[in-house]
C-alpha cells in the first residue's frame, strides 16, 4: 500500500464534502481507500493507494496514474471553491483605488471571462482555459517529492503561475470595466444632447436593413435620409462618415419624441440598436415586421 494525504482547513467542511464526494465518483475512486480524520486544525484525507501485487514497474505506473487523477480532482476543486476568493483578494489588493461597488463589477467581469472560457473547453484558444492544466501540472510535480498536501498552503504558496493567470485576468476584467465606464459615460453625454435639442419631429420611422443599411421616414412616411446626411456632412466629407455615426448623430439633430425601429434584414452590429434604445431611453419602440417593413425592404437589401 502507499498513501497521500490531503488537509483542509476545519473551517472548509463544504470543500471536505465535495473532494470525497468527486473522488467517489472519478474513476480512481474504485482504486483507493479513503480514511478521514479531524484534528485541531485541519480535516485530514488519507487516500490509501492499493498497488498491483506485480512488478515494480507496474506499482510505480499505477501510482502514478492515480496521482495524475487526483491532481486532475484538486484542480477543478481548487477552481471552484478558490478561484472567486484569490480574484476577489487580487482586485482588492491591486486595484483598491476603484471603489467597493467597482471592484465588485470587476469580479462580475471577470468571473463571466472565466466561464465564457470554460464553457467552450478544452477547444478554446482563450489563455483562460489553460488554468487547470496549470495547476494539474504542479501539483503533479509537488507529489513526486512528497506524500502530503495542504491545500490551502498549496493555493497560496505553490501555484504561483496560475496566480499569475488570475492577475491577467483581473486585468482584462478592469480595461472591460473601464471601456463600459467610457461607453456608459458617452451614452450619458449623447442623453445630455438629446436632451437639449427642441424636438424638431414628433415621431421618426428608421427602417434598417441588411448590411446595417437604413433609411428615415418622418412622421407621413416621407424619406428625410438624405435630408439628415446633408446637415451632418456638413463639416466632414461622405467618406469620413460611417453609418453608426451617420444615423446617431441624424437622431440627435432630430431629437424626436418616439422612435419606431424596424429591422427587416440580419443586423450585424446590433450594437448600434442598443446604442439608440440607451440614448433615447423610453421613446424606441422596436418592430420586426408590419407594412412599412414590407413596402421599404428592397430598398435596402445589399
Amino acid at each position: 500500500m502507499s498513501s497521500l494525504s490531503i488537509g483542509i482547513s476545519t473551517y472548509s467542511d463544504k470543500l471536505l464534502e465535495n473532494l470525497l464526494k468527486v473522488i467517489g465518483e472519478n474513476d480512481i475512486g474504485s482504486r483507493i481507500k479513503i480514511h478521514t480524520v479531524r484534528e485541531s486544525d485541519w480535516n485530514r484525507i488519507t487516500c490509501r493507494v492499493k498497488l498491483p501485487l506485480s512488478t515494480g514497474r507496474n506499482k510505480k505506473q499505477a501510482l502514478k496514474n492515480i496521482k495524475a487523477g487526483l491532481s486532475s480532482i484538486l484542480a477543478g476543486v481548487i477552481m471552484s471553491h478558490f478561484e472567486e476568493k484569490l480574484l476577489s483578494r487580487i482586485i482588492n489588493s491591486s486595484y483598491c483605488y476603484f471603489s467597493p461597488r467597482e471592484r465588485n463589477e470587476i469580479l462580475g467581469i471577470a468571473l463571466r471571462l472565466i466561464k465564457a472560457a470554460d464553457d467552450q473547453g478544452p477547444q478554446s484558444s482563450s489563455p483562460l482555459a489553460s488554468r487547470k492544466e496549470i495547476i494539474e501540472r504542479n501539483i503533479e510535480k509537488y507529489l513526486e517529492t512528497s506524500k502530503e498536501v495542504l491545500l490551502e498552503g498549496f493555493v497560496n504558496f505553490r501555484i504561483k503561475e496560475y496566480l499569475r493567470e488570475l492577475e491577467e485576468i483581473a486585468d482584462m476584467a478592469v480595461d472591460e470595466f473601464l471601456v463600459q465606464r467610457e461607453y456608459l459615460e458617452f451614452i450619458r453625454l449623447l442623453r445630455y444632447f438629446v436632451d437639449i435639442q427642441e424636438p424638431k419631429l414628433e415621431l421618426i420611422h428608421i427602417i434598417i436593413g441588411f448590411n446595417n443599411k437604413y433609411i428615415i421616414l418622418n412622421n407621413d412616411g416621407k424619406e428625410v435620409t438624405n435630408q439628415c446626411i446633408r446637415e451632418f456632412a456638413v463639416e466632414k466629407t461622405i467618406e469620413e462618415i460611417n453609418q453608426e455615426d451617420l444615423l446617431i448623430s441624424s437622431l440627435i439633430t432630430l431629437a424626436p419624441l418616439r422612435i419606431y425601429l424596424h429591422i427587416t434584414g440580419q443586423v450585424k452590429n446590433k450594437e448600434i440598436i442598443e446604442t439608440i434604445k440607451s440614448v433615447f431611453w423610453g421613446k424606441v419602440i422596436i418592430c420586426t415586421g408590419c407594412a412599412l417593413c414590407k413596402a421599404n425592404m428592397a430598398n435596402i437589401k445589399p
